[in-house]
């Protein structure tokens, strides 16, 4: 089945940025296991990085070795092959939902690390910072599955059938993604106003080098998630548009005349096509692991 020629070359450009970011996630992984100190930017840094590691090792394997994995027609169904690629489907989903979980809390506790620095390091010592990441990879897990349920929850996991309501699962896990970002944008302009507010102390020289460490590790955060954050934002308009075309059960073949009908339909008529590719492939590890990767060398010990 032909795709939209904008959505071929989004996917062509995504294609060519697998490799650099193969590259920048192998040496941020190295780096925060073996360089960087222990800090709350080395544990979010290593668990960003690692999934678009993963899925990029997998398509660079895939297409070295021309196993056809990711050609159009594909792999058999319910083959090894196919459960590799759909492995692969899920680990990009999962760099979607995991950044926004993780980079929210990263603010969240960074700001912590600001505003109540004692409070901070009851967190880091407890280990209770571990617990909430492992949490962010059980939710993202859930939501990828739920997020995409024709794909995981019905092909692949085979825990729904095809004639399923998925509407219910599809608001709640977009409702959680707006909660998140909103949560996120909350904390960010706490973050400004903290900067604008101790700026102040800081050019004028009555600040000690505490405050001036944990200044800096605020105007890092700011800078160098912030990109990436625009980028995931963009995902929501793909996830409502797929969600207005479940509501209108669009994708159930058996609205449809015949098979043929809905493969035009996908070809020609999908109005959300275009969106959808672009909101992927705008959030996923091609595009925005540039930018967080940056995180390590900008952070200082918190």
């Amino acid at each position: 089945m032909d795709q939209p020629p904008f959505a071929v070359m989004l996917m062509n450009v995504n294609g060519y940025l697998t490799y650099p970011v193969f590259f920048i996630c192998a040496l941020t992984l190295f780096l925060s296991l073996f360089v960087v100190p222990s800090s709350l930017a080395r544990i979010y840094c290593a668990n960003i990085a690692l999934p678009g590691f993963l899925s990029t090792l997998i398509y660079i394997c895939a297409t070295v070795f021309q196993t056809g994995l990711f050609d159009d027609d594909g792999p058999e169904p319910h083959s090894f092959p196919e459960k590799i690629r759909g492995f692969h489907q899920f680990l990009r989903a999962f760099s979607q939902h995991e950044y926004i979980y993780f980079s929210t809390l990263t603010v969240i506790l960074a700001y912590i690390g600001y505003a109540k620095p004692f409070f901070f390091q009851q967190i880091m010592e407890k280990r209770t910072v571990t617990v909430l990441f492992l949490v962010g990879y059980v939710w993202s897990a859930i939501t990828v599955i739920f997020v995409l349920p024709r794909v995981f929850a019905v092909h692949f996991l085979e825990i729904m059938r095809a004639d399923s309501n998925f509407v219910p699962p599809q608001m709640a896990t977009i409702a959680m993604f707006l909660i998140l970002y909103f949560v996120m944008l909350v904390f960010y302009a706490m973050t400004v106003l903290k900067i604008r507010t101790h700026k102040v102390l800081i050019t004028s020289g009555s600040s000690s080098n505490l405050i001036r460490k944990r200044w800096n590790v605020l105007i890092s955060i700011l800078i160098y998630c912030t990109p990436p954050n625009i980028f995931v934002g963009l995902a929501l308009a793909g996830y409502i548009c797929d969600a207005s075309i479940e509501i209108q059960d669009l994708w159930n073949p058996d609205q449809w005349p015949s098979i043929e009908a809905l493969e035009k339909w996908l070809a020609t008529g999908d109005n959300c096509s275009n969106i959808r590719v672009l909101s992927q492939a705008s959030t996923n590890v091609g595009s925005s692991g540039v930018f967080m990767q940056n995180v390590p060398f900008r952070f200082d010990s918190l």
